[in-house]
């Protein structure tokens, strides 16, 4: 059983999105192209709709002072919607390489659907495709600056060395081994 067959539609998970929420998916893998290629990208916001809070119905009093409890009841003055300036995101700023996103990227989808990865970043920024996409390059640095994929693939004696107390740690049940997945993985 996989998310999308529990989740409800427009929830933001694959299989489940809304036409908006597809475009936005769509817009973000543009980007994260485009900023591979050019090393620089400059991301314009469509402007939000900001709604007023639709007031409930007053009931109108039959007699009584300015028609209701607190004077006459008037209608919301419209509301303008929030234009955003265009963000600009460079690699170089961020500390990446156009191969460095790219290995990263494949790293990250090696066991999962590619645009559930992507769909976590563009939920966690209420769709917005600029800060979901340096959010993402964001994250892609902070594995590369901590060295994860290398972390993947130690064992126990190579992590201990290089990481001093971490079998001691281990063994003092802060966390533990599950058993393994279907390609004899461990799975913590």
């Amino acid at each position: 059983m996989s998310l999308s067959e529990n989740s409800p539609p427009g929830t933001g998970h694959v299989g489940t999105l809304t036409p908006d929420q597809t475009k936005a998916l769509k817009k973000l893998w543009a980007a994260l192209f485009e900023i591979q290629q050019k090393g620089t990208i400059t991301v314009v916001s469509e402007p939000i709709p900001v709604t007023a809070a639709a007031a409930p119905a007053v009931p109108v009093a039959a007699a009584g002072w300015g028609s209701g409890w607190f004077g006459a009841a008037t209608p919301a003055a419209p509301v303008e919607p929030v234009v955003e300036p265009p963000l600009v995101i460079s690699l170089s700023e961020i500390g990446l390489t156009a191969e460095d996103v790219r290995s990263a990227l494949w790293n990250n989808v090696l066991g999962d659907n590619p645009d559930s990865l992507v769909l976590r970043f563009l939920r966690a920024r209420k769709w917005h495709v600029g800060n979901g996409l340096l959010k993402l390059l964001n994250a892609f640095k902070w594995r590369l600056d901590q060295d994860v994929e290398n972390v993947k693939v130690l064992g126990d004696d190579e992590l201990d060395a290089k990481y001093p107390r971490f079998r001691q740690q281990l063994e003092m049940g802060k966390f533990y081994i599950h058993g393994t997945d279907k390609s004899n993985q461990p799975v913590v």
